[in-house]
């Protein structure tokens, strides 16, 4: 058996009992053979996830017919370049008919089975860059930004200075990432629209169907209700368990609060002006709206809320995300990014993880020596300036 084959689908069906299905491993591999020629002009970046993704095709094909436990999705790569990977190699890799479990697979099969395709069929035989075959997706109804550029554009300047002032007057450093992450998706990605539970219903509706469905658009670009909703979300995932009903009503209230006083915040007001783009003011009905609109539409079953662990705490030193310029500030997205995590799925090593607490402070250490030397080399030049 293939050694990264094994490692995939063992850490995508942690909760497996007993070995691998021989169906399973044969599928998987089957599917990295059939990939290497019908997707061969993949990124290095891309490339290491390619084991991965075929592992995680085969498990989603064969999940009913083999009665696997739940998938659980551990990239080796970003998610965003493994959602498009994924999607790209779900389509361009044929699907294959099975009669009944343990049978082998009939690898000259062309009998798809029942499922729901994008539109963009790929020719066997031919390739295509990702790019491409994200444009010909039939788009699904929600919030849609085009390209890398458009997605930036649609999130306003002022987003990552106010979650960081939440989180930081929250006492949670730790949700930093998650909240931005959990933003970023509601602002750019399509709606997941799966039903709602009645559990959900109850929690979160106010008023009847006719309402809440009267009240979509009116929530759209509440971009600081958005903000406090997402908060709440991950802060209570995050304590480990879902908040009562007051807890939760005291937590939208503090981050109800801190939102709007972001706004006359003076370092954020000397930072951006009246450049505050979007910004609308909020109350709790516009906070309620969101949280209905996350419960219900299927938000929370995306990457940035299945990938927070329950019950992981909210604290984390706040100085993990300064950028290193002096100024104890985070100037952009990407000090949100930091601390890469290591362990099984994450193809992450300690000699390449160039951010970790050690090197961190090693690099600290080397600024400051740095710096001294250039201290005397300037004052050497003077020096010899003042002497001529």
């Amino acid at each position: 058996m293939n050694r990264s084959i094994e490692q995939a689908l063992t850490n995508l069906i942690p909760r497996l009992n007993g070995p691998l299905p021989p169906d399973l491993v044969e599928l998987a591999s089957s599917l990295l053979a059939q990939s290497r020629n019908k997707a061969s002009n993949l990124k290095a970046e891309e490339e290491v996830g390619r084991a991965y993704a075929c592992c995680n095709i085969a498990c989603e094909r064969l999940k009913k017919t083999l009665d696997l436990p739940p998938i659980e999705q551990r990239p080796p790569i970003p998610p965003k370049v493994y959602k498009k990977l994924y999607a790209y190699l779900d389509q361009a890799l044929p699907q294959k008919a099975r009669k009944r479990a343990g049978e082998p697979i009939d690898n000259d099969s062309r009998t798809n089975t029942p499922t729901k395709r994008t539109a963009g069929s790929v020719v066997p035989g031919s390739h295509k860059t990702i790019s491409a075959f994200q444009n010909e997706r039939t788009p699904k109804k929600g919030l849609k930004v085009g390209n890398a550029k458009d997605r930036d554009a649609r999130i306003p300047k002022w987003v990552v200075p106010v979650i960081r002032l939440l989180c930081r007057e929250s006492d949670a450093a730790k949700a930093m990432p998650h909240v931005l992450a959990g933003v970023e998706s509601l602002l750019t990605l399509p709606c997941p629209e799966i039903e709602e539970t009645p559990r959900k219903r109850a929690r979160f509706s106010k008023g009847n169907e006719a309402e809440r469905q009267g009240s979509e658009e009116i929530i759209r670009g509440k971009i600081p209700a958005l903000i406090a909703a997402i908060y709440v979300y991950v802060e209570e995932k995050l304590s480990g368990g879902d908040f009562e009903a007051k807890a939760m009503k005291v937590q939208r209230r503090k981050a109800l609060k801190i939102v709007q006083q972001s706004r006359s915040d003076e370092a954020l007001v000397a930072r951006f002006g009246e450049d505050w783009t979007e910004w609308e003011d909020l109350d709790e009905e516009d906070v309620d709206k969101w949280l209905q609109e996350l419960a219900t539409k299927g938000w929370v079953h995306m990457d940035w809320y299945e990938n927070i662990q329950s019950g992981s705490g909210l604290d984390l030193d706040p100085d993990a995300y300064d950028d290193g310029d002096g100024d104890g500030e985070d100037d952009g997205r990407e000090g949100l990014r930091i601390g890469m995590r290591r362990g099984l799925g994450t193809m992450m090593q300690h000699r390449v993880d160039y951010l970790s607490e050690e090197r961190r402070e090693d690099y600290k250490q080397w600024k400051a020596a740095v710096l001294v030397k250039i201290d005397e080399l300037l004052q050497a030049k003077a020096g010899q300036g003042s002497e001529t």
